[in-house]
């Protein structure tokens, strides 16, 4: 066997090797990454319908369609940082993938958590919003009969109060709210109405207040979950990245061997050559 066919098969060998390493592990990383950041999006798409459509479909309808779909895209996620968890030893890789992993499932467990709330919220006729609608409609039912225009002008201004937050989210809508049942309160006690028709008016207009602070209370944790899962989110794309990053930088480096490998088998021909070796 001639010098030239040794290093050319040492060669090849060693190219062979590191090609089907770039196939089979860095490649496949890399793919895994790209698939991870595909799930990641579709699960933001399906999050944010959810909050497009919940009031179009319904709560139960929104929930059957967007909750599973962001489930599905996780566990999506956490499939392939388990595949690639088995394909490599390198240790910063693995930690990536745990802390991809774990940053998914605080998002979706945040995700699911704001649902809930959103259940408890309610609309229109449903949950808080159902109640405090109620109490509203309830005590009308009480002072519009009797032409107790003080009190319905009272009730008006908190009916307004009431919309405005729902519509605008304000922090001033809350307190003219709350303004508005002191007032309330303090007129009921000015009418001439019978004692117990004063005690049931009075009953209802702290329950219509009870409801509608849970409800800002319940918006208030929304808004606060949300804060949460986007910024787990935010998190895990830039991990992403590094995975996908350090596949590619893998791939280089076995190119950068092929090529290392190919220009040694170069030069031992040239040496044998001029050392008047056997080729």
């Amino acid at each position: 066997m001639g010098f030239t066919q040794i290093f050319d098969e040492a060669s090849h060998a060693r190219s062979i090797a590191a090609v089907n390493r770039l196939i089979e592990i860095d490649g496949r990383i890399a793919k895994l990454s790209l698939e991870s950041v595909v799930a990641l999006l579709k699960a933001r798409r399906a999050e944010k319908d959810f909050f497009l459509f919940r009031t179009e479909f319904g709560f139960k309808e929104a929930k059957s369609r967007y909750a599973t779909l962001v489930q599905t895209n996780v566990a999506d996620i956490s499939q392939y940082m388990t595949e690639i968890r088995g394909l490599t030893g390198n240790q910063d890789v693995v930690e990536l993938t745990h802390a991809v992993e774990q940053g998914a499932n605080h998002y979706q467990v945040e995700f699911l958590e704001v649902i809930n709330l959103y259940r408890k919220l309610g609309y229109i006729n449903d949950g808080l919003e159902g109640d405090f609608r109620k109490k509203a409609h309830e005590i009308e039912s009480i002072i519009a009969p009797r032409n107790l225009d003080r009190l319905m002008l009272d009730l008006l201004n908190l009916r307004r109060a009431e919309k405005d937050f729902l519509l605008r989210n304000l922090d001033k809508n809350v307190k003219a709210f709350t303004k508005g049942i002191d007032r309330f309160k303090a007129d009921i006690a000015l009418t001439s109405l019978p004692p117990a028709l004063k005690k049931k008016l009075q009953t209802l207009v702290v329950e219509y207040n009870d409801s509608f602070q849970q409800y800002v209370q319940t918006d208030s944790a929304i808004n606060a979950s949300k804060v949460h899962f986007i910024t787990e989110m935010h998190a895990i794309e830039p991990l992403l990245e590094k995975l996908y990053f350090s596949a590619t930088q893998a791939e280089m480096t076995v190119n950068q061997d092929v090529r290392e490998a190919a220009k040694t088998t170069a030069w031992a021909i040239a040496f044998a050559t001029l050392l008047g070796l056997p080729l």
